[in-house]
């Protein structure tokens, strides 16, 4: 039998591995325009920000928080083995404004993107 701590560390490094493509995932998701409970991203794009969008060649038919990319270069997936849990944000300094705008469920992965 094996003892729980041996098995936490086994799932802490199968999670820990994982991380590079849970984030990549957070970013398809986003660029999907969906949020961890599946739902659009919303509000939606003002008119300014939209023609601005055609202008760049960008989608304009969902919300997917990319502009410059580096909202989603900064998405960033941790493991806290004392929690058991994966958070995911982005160290972008734009975060907390998009989190207060769109809300805190832009980050996590809905049942579509988990595989």
């Amino acid at each position: 039998m094996m003892a729980r701590e041996s098995l936490d560390v086994i799932v802490e490094s199968v999670v820990v591995g994982s991380l590079p493509i849970i984030e990549e995932l957070q970013r398809e998701q986003l660029d999907a325009g969906r949020k961890s409970d599946g739902k659009r991203i919303l509000p939606e794009y003002a008119e300014s920000t939209i023609k601005r969008k055609i202008r760049k060649g960008q989608p304009t038919d969902r919300v997917t928080l990319r502009d410059k990319g580096i909202f989603y270069a900064g998405v960033k997936a941790t493991f806290s083995r004392t929690d058991m849990v994966i958070n995911i944000t982005s160290v972008d300094v734009k975060t907390k404004f998009l989190v207060e705008g769109y809300g805190a469920k832009i980050f996590g992965l809905n049942t579509d993107f988990l595989g």
